[in-house]
């Protein structure tokens, strides 16, 4: 309905305004117009075997081990929480192989702390201490593109997102 009384939809690509015209309809695909994030993702495409041997050493992480991180601010809304369960589950099965990370700092960290301490998963907050622990926060980091390289996966738990800009 809104669709019909705007003059424009926007897109973020133009795989998106294919999608809000050809596939669900929205409105006709001259009314859309794509207007990129703008972000300049090249750095995620060079040095990643140098990124990812720097981010596994700075943090202990052998070759064998998993690494699995969340990135963003530690807030009720993106659902760290979620993201400490499923670790503690899966620490629970393999808790030599596995080592979480969450990238991020926030008004919540102190409650995703105590939840570490009361399911008893070691932790570590890394600018304070240098530690190998099952999960880790590190901090607010600069160098996404070096933490993306050294992740093997990265999670998003979040109860909403707008544009989920961490997995972009």
């Amino acid at each position: 309905r809104l669709a019909k009384r705007t003059s424009a939809v926007i897109a973020l690509s133009e795989k998106q305004k294919s999608e809000l015209s050809d596939d669900y309809r929205i409105c006709a695909h001259d009314k859309i117009r794509v207007i990129p994030l703008g972000f300049d993702l090249s750095r995620f495409t060079v040095d990643q075997e140098q990124k990812r041997k720097e981010f596994r050493s700075q943090y202990f992480l052998s070759d064998d081990q998993l690494a699995v991180g969340i990135v963003g601010r530690l807030v009720p809304v993106k659902n760290h929480a979620m993201f400490l369960e499923a670790a503690r589950q899966l620490l629970d099965r393999d808790p030599d192989r596995l080592r979480f990370f969450l990238i991020g700092d926030g008004e919540s960290r102190a409650d995703l702390i105590r939840q570490c301490e009361s399911t008893g998963i070691d932790h570590v907050f890394f600018p304070d201490t240098a530690a190998n622990a099952a999960v880790t926060f590190t901090g607010w980091r600069r160098d996404v593109d070096r933490v993306m390289a050294g992740l093997d996966i990265v999670a998003l738990t979040s109860w909403n997102e707008g544009t989920p800009v961490s997995l972009i």
